[in-house]
């Protein structure tokens, strides 16, 4: 389930609303939310879904959830396959999440490496990075760097023909929040975090400062694909 807290105020937990291909919350369309407070949580986002992306609104906290409408790539028969139809995402959203991996809507991101949401209060200076699409066959070609390959269908994992996006939209800088250990059993990758803030700004003027707090969630907290963090919404003047 998917919390949202303000401090120094905590919001109830309201009821997710899904469908098959969909799901909107509305968790913050209450009255009662506090602008001046230093940042918001997102607890426990639940992005576990190979086939999908999480949408979020930032400023509202309103989220949709969409499969994908890519085109992936088998690695056991070779083949291609196209998704459905692309559904259109009925909000204005600012990062999707797709399991680990992230991207903007046409933003910019940098990593401030300052440990605390708190001292971000205005927009940092630094190299921002745009999105980037990332091809299966050149992002596993690249060596010395983490490959970013989008997993989209494990239905055919024991007969190794695993389906991959074959050109994933990404921002580089957000998925270096996640960090990636292979173990060389099983699991064979677990996730942790860098804990440093990140930075996001969009052609508008609007920016957003995030961290990633947690990379595993439910019940039991070990839950791969679920995702914590804090963020600050801010509207240009």
């Amino acid at each position: 389930m998917i919390t949202i807290k303000t401090y120094p105020f905590i919001l109830s937990a309201v009821m997710i609303f899904m469908t098959a291909c969909s799901y909107t919350n509305h968790f913050l369309d209450e009255e009662g939310l506090d602008p001046s407070a230093p940042y918001r949580t997102m607890a426990d986002l639940d992005a576990t879904a190979y086939d999908s992306w999480t949408y979020i609104n930032l400023e509202t906290g309103e989220i949709e959830k969409h499969k994908d409408s890519g085109t992936w790539y088998y690695t056991g028969t070779e083949q291609t396959k196209k998704e459905q139809t692309t559904e259109e995402v009925g909000i204005n959203w600012h990062i999707a999440v797709h399991r680990y991996e992230i991207k903007t809507n046409n933003g910019s991101a940098v990593n401030t490496h300052i440990p605390d949401i708190e001292n971000v209060i205005a927009l940092p200076d630094g190299k921002y990075e745009e999105d980037e699409t990332v091809n299966y066959f050149t992002e596993s070609a690249v060596e010395g760097t983490t490959p970013y390959l989008l997993v989209m269908d494990m239905s055919g994992m024991m007969d190794g023909n695993i389906g991959y996006a074959l050109d994933g939209q990404i921002n580089r800088v957000l998925c270096d929040a996640v960090t990636r250990t292979e173990t060389g059993g099983m699991p064979p990758v677990l996730y942790g975090t860098t804990g440093e803030v990140l930075a996001i700004k969009y052609p508008d003027g609007d920016w957003a400062a995030i961290k990633i707090t947690k990379t595993y969630g439910g019940s039991d907290g070990a839950r791969s694909g679920m995702m914590s963090f804090q963020y600050k919404f801010h509207k240009s003047k």
